[in-house]
Parts: C-alpha cells; structure tokens; sequence
C-alpha cells in the first residue's frame, strides 16, 4: 500500500508541476503535496513571475513576484481546481 501511495504522490507531483507549467509559461517549484479525503490531491506550487508593479509602469526589470499557486486534482490525477493564493504561508 505504501508503495501505491508512493507512486501516485509522484504522478499527482508531475500532473501537478506539468499544469502550472503549461498554464504560466514558467516552471515552478513544488513546496507542498498533501492527499485529500477524497482520494484527490492538493499540490503547492512556488513560481516566481514578472513583477505586476513593474510591468505596469511599462518597465523591464529582473525583479520578481513570489507567487503561490495551489492546484487541486480528482483521484483520477485530472486538474479540478486552481488558484493563485495570496500571502500564502506554508
């Protein structure tokens, strides 16, 4: 059973990073996975991003958003849900 666990915590992982990464266009660093009782899972994941304040002043600077986004999946590993949390503590 654990092996089981195991191996879907590292599918949800994939399905998870995969997600953000196609929906945002950069890759993040998952921080936090935890399994629901519904058999689903919920993943954490940490991107950093353009900084909104600087891209509405119209400048291009190498500063950056840390930005949390949590993404919720079925127990059949499909995305259900997603936002992006705001000061997320972890």
């Amino acid at each position: 059973m654990q092996t089981l666990v195991a191996s879907t915590l590292v599918q949800a992982t994939k399905a998870i990073i995969t997600f953000t990464a196609e929906l945002l266009g950069a890759t993040g660093k998952l921080i936090k996975a935890e399994r629901l009782d519904d058999g689903g899972w919920a993943g954490y994941v940490e991107v950093y991003e353009e900084s909104t304040f600087m891209r509405s002043l119209g400048r291009a600077s190498a500063v950056r958003d840390r930005n949390v986004y949590e993404v919720v999946l079925d127990r059949d590993l499909e995305v259900i849900s997603y936002s992006k949390l705001q000061d997320a503590k972890l």
